[in-house]
């Protein structure tokens, strides 16, 4: 199947049509602001005409689906990481391939940023940036949250009962041990301050506290 589809998605991409890639509104903004600065971006590629048909067509085989969205990302990423010693991108950009969501993260200077810009094989730019998620509520009129008030409960909340279940069993999490698996979160964080048990990094024996040094 792997030739099969390889040879597919060649002969597709080389029909595919030949238009300009986009940028993103908030990366516009950020050379605009800062004209000179260097830029995180995403650079999604375009998938080879036909290639979501095919995947969709595998019935939600996994391993199937799996190794066709990474043939799909390896021939539509292929000539740009080709490309990016001649674009003047070297090792210190840092760059990431990711095969799920068929992109290339990279550091950009402008001049570059615009070349990505023309390619015909890239369908957007994106800036890397910090989603600011709302602020927490530092406190809470009593019972309110038992009785589900808007203001500070959820729609995920309300609707698996947790608020009813807490309201019944008086119970409110006191003296609970949570453990968490994941690249690290903000200990700083006044939710969380004071309150981190223990914690270890699996990548660095160099890390200081549990941070998150993956990107996310």
């Amino acid at each position: 199947m792997r030739d099969l589809l390889t040879v597919g998605l060649v002969s597709v991409l080389a029909a595919s049509t030949a238009t300009a890639a986009t940028l993103s509104d908030s990366l516009v903004t950020a050379l605009s602001t800062n004209p000179t600065a260097t830029q995180r971006v995403i650079v999604t590629m375009k998938d080879a005409p036909g290639a979501k048909a095919h995947i969709a067509g595998l019935d939600r085989d996994r391993a199937a689906v799996k190794e066709a969205l990474q043939q799909n990302a390896a021939l539509s990423q292929a000539d740009l990481l080709a490309d990016l010693d001649a674009m003047g991108v070297d090792g210190g950009a840092n760059v990431r391939t990711n095969w799920l969501a068929n992109a290339i993260v990279l550091d950009a200077t402008p001049d570059q940023i615009a070349a990505l810009e023309q390619r015909e094989d890239v369908r957007v730019v994106e800036l890397n940036e910090t989603i600011q998620l709302d602020p927490y509520i530092q406190t809470v009129t009593p019972g309110k949250l038992a009785t589900g008030d808007d203001e500070v409960s959820t729609w995920g909340l309300k609707a698996t009962k947790a608020l009813e279940a807490r309201q019944t069993y008086a119970v409110d999490g006191t003296g609970v041990l949570v453990g968490i698996l994941d690249t690290g979160y903000d200990n700083n964080h006044p939710l969380l301050n004071g309150k981190v048990a223990s914690w270890k990094s699996f990548i660095s024996d160099d890390q200081t506290d549990p941070m998150d040094d993956n990107g996310h």
